[in-house]
């Protein structure tokens, strides 16, 4: 049959394409939650891929086991799904999506208490036409569904089969079955055409069950395999959930992404191309190799999504500043940062006069502070920045425009602003390095992630010309700062600069 024909040919081809066209990005990208809402449900939000039309499928846990929510398109590339809140306890969160022949999701995750043996903890890949082969006889070479799965250390592929179990060996036949599943880089593949192969078998001498690695072109040509090509690298291990039919070959992740043709790991968009096959050994003299089956194309992305939304704290907004930034206008902006991660479902500034705009994020990585921002040419003299991450408690902090707006531009007094190291490691000063137009006031001072000022630098008048200051990583009391986030924040005039330092003692 043609499926049979192509066999790998499509899983190289695609993987390839992958490789080519999805180097430095994901299929899913900037992966957020929200507080708990007072409906009881957390925002999740994340944007795909520019040039595809992927709607992604989106699975959450509770109480009573994976739930489908449906993503909406709230604009552009963005996605949106409520997720219901179970009142204590982690959530997790699955994407799937299906495109032209590729699966793309991310695994079920096994954490410490999680079953191995329930085919429900495993994520969904996709189904296969059941009847093939089209020999009754081989039922169990018969693909009809595939599963995935991951734990921090090992990558799970499961095989649904059409019955009668997973036998690897038929002595009055004289045949040997092999269950398989082939496992690539896709930012590596085109690189360096290493795949990687979990066999499940009889040792018959020249295959045994293992990890293996083989030159992706030796897999294309199934009929004229040689297997004298394959290279163990490590065992694997099998589980057979009877009652589900299903067939589990798993290996530890070590073993597959330290082998040097691997690349490396994690890898830009921490994904795995997967495809699970079955073959036929004639193990008379000829030796005889028949593709029986294989699944469809699958991406794993790696990633585990997980929020415990019981647990939520008012996020907290640093360093307000207004910039002029030009003929009658200004910079205003902000950080934010929010001790669970969390996105805010509200991020605006509400003017004098009753005008509401919102602030842009330069990230949406709430890991970290982000600096959200807002120009305007808005004629105010003050203003509230007000922000929520539950849409129910808020902060806010209010700022006087303290700039001069007018029809002429505030000259730029500095043109250069360097600091170096950053990160800070150990105890190295950090050294300021700032150009100066014109003579001017100089108040620079380090402020902890709390907004609070710990240290004065300068505070003063300075000449034009080049100019430069230390901070030995100490606070006001000679103290050793810990390890952490910073802000270096110098103003010159109405100029203001901030430059976030990484303190790693």
């Amino acid at each position: 049959m043609q499926k049979r024909n192509t066999l790998l040919v499509l899983l190289f081809l695609l993987t390839a394409g992958l490789a080519a066209q999805f180097v430095d990005i994901s299929l899913w990208s900037n992966l957020r939650i929200s507080g708990e809402t007072s409906n009881q449900e957390s925002i999740f939000r994340c944007e795909t891929i520019d040039g595809y039309a992927i709607q992604p499928e989106l699975l959450y846990s509770s109480a009573s086991g994976w739930q489908a929510a449906p993503m909406t398109n709230t604009s552009g590339l963005t996605f949106e799904a409520a997720i219901p809140a179970e009142p204590t306890g982690e959530q997790s969160i699955r994407l799937r999506a299906h495109q032209d022949s590729f699966t793309f999701l991310m695994p079920g995750y096994f954490g410490a208490t999680t079953n191995e043996n329930q085919l429900v903890n495993y994520a969904f890949v996709s189904t296969d036409t059941i009847g093939e082969p089209t020999n009754t006889g081989y039922t169990h070479l018969d693909i009809i569904e595939e599963y995935s799965g991951m734990s921090d250390n090992r990558i799970y592929v499961g095989i649904m089969n059409n019955g009668g179990g997973f036998p690897v060996f038929n002595l009055f036949a004289a045949e040997a079955y092999i269950y398989l599943s082939v496992l690539v880089n896709p930012e590596t593949l085109l690189q360096d055409s290493t795949a990687y192969v979990m066999v499940h078998t009889l040792d018959v001498g020249v295959i045994g069950p293992g990890l293996y690695k083989v030159d992706a072109g030796a897999l294309i040509d199934y009929q004229n395999i040689d297997f004298n090509s394959f290279t163990q690298i490590a065992d694997i291990q099998t589980n057979e959930l009877s009652g589900d039919d299903t067939l589990i070959l798993s290996c530890d992740l070590n073993d597959l992404t330290s082998d040097p043709e691997w690349g490396p790991w994690p890898s830009n968009t921490n994904t795995i191309g997967v495809i699970a096959l079955t073959m036929l050994i004639d193990i008379g003299t000829q030796m005889n190799v028949t593709m029986t089956d294989m699944a469809e194309v699958a991406v794993f992305h790696m990633k585990r999504f997980a929020f415990t939304p019981s647990q939520n704290t008012i996020p907290q907004l640093l360093l307000p500043q207004v910039v002029p930034a030009g003929p009658a206008s200004c910079y205003i902006s902000c950080y934010y940062l929010d001790a669970e991660e969390n996105f805010p479902l509200v991020r605006e500034i509400v003017f004098d006069d009753g005008t509401v705009e919102s602030l842009v994020p330069e990230s949406q990585d709430y890991s970290d502070s982000v600096r959200f921002s807002f120009w305007t040419d808005h004629d105010w003299s003050t203003a509230t920045l007000r922000f929520s991450d539950n849409n129910t408690d808020f902060v806010t902090v209010d700022i006087l425009n303290t700039t001069s707006i007018s029809d002429e531009p505030e000259p730029k007094v500095i043109t250069s602003l360097q600091v170096m190291p950053n990160p800070v490691s150990r105890n190295a000063p950090v050294s300021f390095a700032m150009k100066l137009d014109s003579a001017t006031r100089i108040d620079a001072a380090i402020f902890n992630i709390k907004g609070q000022k710990i240290r004065v630098l300068y505070a003063g008048t300075m000449v034009s010309g080049n100019h430069s200051l230390v901070w030995d990583g100490k606070n006001t009391n000679q103290q050793t700062v810990s390890s952490g986030i910073y802000f270096a924040r110098v103003r010159a005039g109405q100029t203001v600069s901030t430059v976030k330092l990484a303190v790693i003692r």
